[in-house]
């Protein structure tokens, strides 16, 4: 589950709009570390928490962690994990970087999310993918049609925003675009 509360989310939905956090930091690190050592050759591991990086103590414990570690630290590990344009801007982006965090994939929903109520989308999408870019943080997206508030002139001007963002793949969803 999520606090966002989007109204497109089944996950969210099925837990109340409520998070259940299932490992500490800690555990994640250690985890982490058993599948570095159990498969050498991992590049990234993926923490599944439908926007992860908005929980700033537990993404800056982990990257504690992974900085001070000995046995792997960030010459090793690196992870990916699902965000949001909102949840990305808490941070410096270096910091960021310096966790060992390498991928992203970030709901961008659509321009007009911010004014429709998806707070999550607030902030500049295409600045912050630029600047995750810059660090070598890897950035992938979805894209949604057929919200209530496209129609045939907006859904256009969506896609493309979208499209410039710059995301390094995408994942669109349509919901009978041909209707509108």
């Amino acid at each position: 589950g999520c606090p966002s509360a989007c109204d497109f989310c089944a996950p969210t939905e099925m837990h109340g709009n409520a998070r259940t956090m299932l490992y500490a930091p800690e555990k994640i690190f250690q985890e982490m570390k058993r599948i570095y050592r159990t498969l050498p050759d991992t590049q990234q591991v993926l923490v599944y928490d439908e926007d992860y990086i908005k929980y700033t103590d537990e993404v800056r414990e982990l990257g504690r962690l992974i900085q001070e570690d000995t046995e792997f630290g960030l010459r090793k590990l690196n992870w990916f994990a699902p965000s949001s344009i909102q949840s990305l801007n808490q941070y410096d982006w270096d910091e960021l970087a310096l966790t060992g965090f390498g991928g992203t994939f970030i709901g961008i929903e659509s321009k007009f999310a911010p004014q429709e109520g998806y707070d999550k989308r607030t902030g500049d999408a295409k600045e912050t993918v630029e600047e995750l870019h810059k660090r070598g943080i890897a950035c992938t997206g979805g894209w949604m049609a057929g919200f209530e508030f496209h129609d045939r002139v907006n859904i256009y001007e969506d896609l493309n925003y979208y499209i410039s963002i710059g995301l390094v793949s995408t994942i669109c969803s349509s919901f009978q675009i041909l209707a509108l």
